[in-house]
């Protein structure tokens, strides 16, 4: 499918594994730090979470859309969020 599964930089490596739709559900950085990524039924990215260790997840992201599918609010892991209009 073309999608990078492997790369290293700088010393350091990331994995990283995608859906039967081409989208990216997990990453490995260090052989540590996963990530994982959620999305709705109609391919919507609507959660990313760091998984920091076995006892400990954090959202780092989540995505809210309309009913034609464009984003209608955005929350960072900070608890921030912006909200998109017209």
């Amino acid at each position: 499918m073309g999608n990078i599964v492997y790369e290293r930089e700088h010393n350091r490596t990331y994995e990283y594994w995608h859906n039967s739709l081409n989208q990216q559900v997990r990453g490995l950085e260090d052989g540590r730090d996963n990530h994982t990524f959620s999305f709705d039924n109609r391919g919507n990215l609507i959660q990313g979470i760091h998984h920091c260790n076995q006892n400990h997840s954090n959202v780092i992201e989540s995505y809210e859309y309309d009913a034609t599918n464009r984003m209608v609010r955005g929350t960072n892991g900070a608890g921030e969020t912006s909200r998109y209009t017209d």
